[in-house]
């Protein structure tokens, strides 16, 4: 497995909106994630409105990017030409220890870790200005 850094012609990128611009674009290796300052809640995928009270005024937080491996599989095959390059995945479902859970690849090709496994997340360039969360083992 390879790293993401390199864009073959032809990759699909995500869409970047005002919606999901401030957790996309951070080469920083840190997640941002929506924070709900009315019930305290973190929001995770980027929606307009909190799925818990409804309050449609979330703000952009700096999470802490850690958490544990609860569920994990490898892909072999992919759902698009332009990413042959990266199969066999490892990729992992994350419960960060903000509440969320992220699915996400292993950084770097990294193997699958075990359940239970404490990891923390790596900003990869996914394209032009376009950073996705992947998480590596922490030990």
């Amino acid at each position: 497995m390879q790293s993401q850094a390199a864009t073959p012609p032809g990759r699909p990128l995500p869409v970047i909106s005002d919606l999901n611009r401030p957790m996309l674009e951070g080469a920083d290796d840190k997640l941002r994630l929506q924070f709900c300052p009315q019930c305290g809640r973190w929001v995770f995928y980027p929606r307009i409105a909190c799925p818990s009270c409804l309050n449609m005024d979330l703000k952009w937080r700096e999470a802490s990017g850690k958490g544990h491996v609860i569920a994990q599989t490898v892909v072999h095959r992919v759902q698009h030409p332009a990413l042959a390059h990266l199969a066999p995945a490892a990729m992992v479902a994350v419960e960060l220890h903000e509440g969320p859970v992220v699915i996400a690849s292993m950084a770097g090709g990294e193997n699958v870790p075990g359940i239970g496994s404490e990891v923390a997340v790596v900003m990869e360039e996914f394209g032009p200005g376009v950073h996705m969360p992947s998480f590596q083992v922490v030990s």
